[in-house]
């Protein structure tokens, strides 16, 4: 159904309120008239195996117009290599282009606040550059969330001690980053 959205995401997307909760929000507000349809699958169990497993009746099944993939944060804090992680994502995206007609949509991960020579920065490094190198290639909708996330924190830096953090002390996006992830994501939608 064209006007039915999938947004798929990991603990990245967060949990009550998710960035697909406040997605669905912003665009029901901005679009009061349009018959639109949401679900949002938002779990921390959202590894590329598990998603890979239960594709048929949670992300095929859907019959989504459009399906929105922010995941592999999950796999980047687990034992897989970067490799791992990359062939798991692209088997997934294989999956759901080979068996649905979804319009797919994939966000890259920020990369700026992770430690530039540690597992998680390399795996999540990875997993953007093949998502920027993939996508164009296989009519899926790149949303480039590292650049974005990216630009805004470093328009903080001369703010000074004015700055606002996207991520919370404990490394997980707080309620700015999540409405930034939702604002982002709501200009990506072409909808009528």
């Amino acid at each position: 159904m064209k006007n039915r959205f999938l947004f798929v995401g990991d603990r990245f997307w967060g949990i009550d309120p998710s960035v697909g909760d406040m997605l669905a929000d912003i665009l029901l507000v901005e679009f009061p008239r349009l018959p639109l349809e949401f679900s949002i699958h938002s779990s921390f169990r959202n590894t590329f195996e598990w998603l890979f497993a239960n594709c048929p009746r949670d992300i095929i099944g859907r019959q989504a117009g459009a399906t929105l993939f922010c995941v592999g944060w999950e796999d980047c804090l687990g034992a897989l290599t970067a490799d791992q992680c990359v062939e798991g994502y692209r088997k997934l995206l294989h999956e759901v282009r080979r068996n649905s007609q979804t319009r797919i949509l994939v966000l890259t991960l920020p990369v700026f606040q992770l430690e530039s020579n540690s597992a998680m920065f390399t795996k999540v490094a990875a997993i953007n550059h093949f998502l920027r190198d993939h996508a164009p290639e296989n009519d899926i909708h790149l949303i480039d969330l590292d650049a974005v996330f990216g630009e805004y924190q470093n328009a903080q830096l001369v703010r000074g001690e004015l700055a606002r953090n996207l991520f919370t002390d404990n490394g997980t996006l707080g309620q700015l980053g999540k409405m930034l992830g939702a604002q982002t994501l709501a200009k990506e939608f072409k909808l009528s």
